[in-house]
């Protein structure tokens, strides 16, 4: 459904978690360390939510 939305409304979506397994489906990864962001990674292949292992 969250796909769905940034596909066919152009619409940001952000996902706050601790579980680094969903990065796999982000555009872009921002990973925050002590309230500071650590890095920035553009995924240039996100997977298709069926293919992340939880």
């Amino acid at each position: 459904m969250l796909k769905k939305v940034t596909e066919e409304l152009g619409k940001t979506v952000i996902i706050v978690t601790h579980n680094t397994a969903i990065t796999g489906i982000a555009d872009r990864v921002v990973r925050l360390h002590s309230g500071e962001i650590d890095f920035v990674r553009d995924n240039e292949e996100p997977l298709p939510v069926e293919e992340i292992r939880w």
